[in-house]
């Protein structure tokens, strides 16, 4: 299979080419797409910005602040904003459905032993968030929630720094196979 790419240079063809998104870096919380026009980068599903340098998650907990403090969330219950999207839960010791009636027995959290695992207390609000919601990671790395802590590590396929905000994952297969030339 053989590729080709148009920019402001040449970039001599290249055969047995598996993937064109191998080849393009995108921006954090971006990914690669291969279209019509080629190989691109847009923001993931619940982000927005440019996709070529940083595309920020959208935070569905607080959207609707100060009119509604639960956001999508039943009354009492936790909302967690997730990358690209949200989670409801009941704070641990209630019961209810957080989605839509809410959750009884509620008390705020003090640490982080009170939230789920993947989340961190809040302490000024009492409430649980997402432990990735502060965290930057590097290029083709996402962050993973887990023992209230965020962690970031490289998408499959990658390696490098997860945490480098500048150069961050890079392609295992062609990471230093390509050939620019400038006919200007």
């Amino acid at each position: 299979m053989k590729f080709f790419f148009h920019c402001a240079y040449y970039l001599i063809a290249i055969d047995n080419l598996a993937d064109p998104c191998e080849w393009l870096q995108c921006g954090q919380n971006a990914e690669c797409v291969f279209g019509k026009t080629g190989a691109a980068c847009q923001c993931k599903p619940g982000c927005a910005g440019d996709p070529n340098i940083e595309c920020s998650d959208v935070n569905e907990c607080t959207s609707l602040l100060p009119i509604d403090p639960n956001g999508p969330c039943g009354a009492s219950a936790i909302c967690v904003n997730l990358l690209g999207s949200f989670r409801c839960e009941c704070p641990q010791g209630s019961t209810g459905d957080p989605y839509t009636k809410g959750c009884i027995g509620v008390t705020k959290c003090i640490s982080n032993e009170h939230c789920p695992n993947d989340t961190v207390c809040q302490r000024e609000s009492g409430t649980c968030i997402d432990a990735c919601s502060a965290s930057l990671c590097g290029p083709n790395a996402d962050c993973i929630a887990q023992s209230h802590r965020a962690l970031c590590v490289c998408k499959p396929g990658f390696r490098g720094n997860p945490e480098d905000l500048v150069r961050g994952c890079v392609s295992r297969k062609h990471s230093n196979s390509y050939l620019l030339v400038n006919f200007n």
